[in-house]
């Protein structure tokens, strides 16, 4: 799978087959100017962009269904990521982040004084880790609590990876490099 400027391409091993996002050969600045792409633990596949608008795959029509946009709940903010967690689909937005029902295609709540959210991971507690423009923040599942991690401020998550073996947190920083957190200690990582 592919995401491309005019949509999602699939490629099988021998030839692509496109995959149109918005019923049309134009596009507005309200399609938004990137697409992604995230797989969620239980194989569904989504295609979202920046603008808000998310999509998911559906095997037995074979196309990409419209799930949500965020305009449509008011939010006129920058879609950044998505995670699933169940039922729940969190957005990692310009200022927090949002949950969405799968069940309802709903917004469930609105978490607003966090930095930029550009990627978000489960904490072994239930609770969301999210990598901010401004360092690390644990939020807690409903979305009420957030707290920085201590060490972390200032630093401009982009990626996050859990080495649970190693008891380590690698956290990828834009235009800082690779950064390697644990014991609740964080360091830069080949940098010497």
């Amino acid at each position: 799978w592919i995401a491309t400027k005019q949509g999602i391409d699939m490629y099988n091993g021998l030839n692509f087959k496109h995959y149109g996002l918005f019923g049309h050969n134009y596009r507005s600045i309200l399609d938004g100017v990137e697409i992604l792409l995230y797989r969620s633990s239980d194989n569904r596949l989504w295609a979202f962009n920046d603008a808000g608008r998310i999509f998911l795959y559906s095997i037995p029509s074979d196309n990409f269904q419209p799930f949500a946009n965020l305009r449509d709940f008011g939010l006129e903010e920058q879609l950044f990521c998505l995670f699933q967690v169940g039922t729940r689909l969190f957005a990692g937005l310009t200022h927090g982040i949002v949950e969405l029902s799968i069940e309802t295609e709903k917004m469930v709540t609105h978490k607003k004084d966090l930095p930029q959210v550009n990627t978000l991971m489960l904490n072994e507690d239930g609770s969301l880790l999210a990598g901010t423009l401004d360092g690390l923040y644990d939020v807690s599942a409903d979305l009420k609590t957030a707290t920085r991690r201590e060490g972390t401020q200032g630093l401009p998550v982009q990626s996050l990876f859990t080495d649970a073996k190693a008891g380590a947190l690698w956290i990828g920083a834009d235009g800082r490099g690779l950064w390697r957190y644990a014991d609740g200690q964080l360091q830069q990582v080949g940098n010497e």
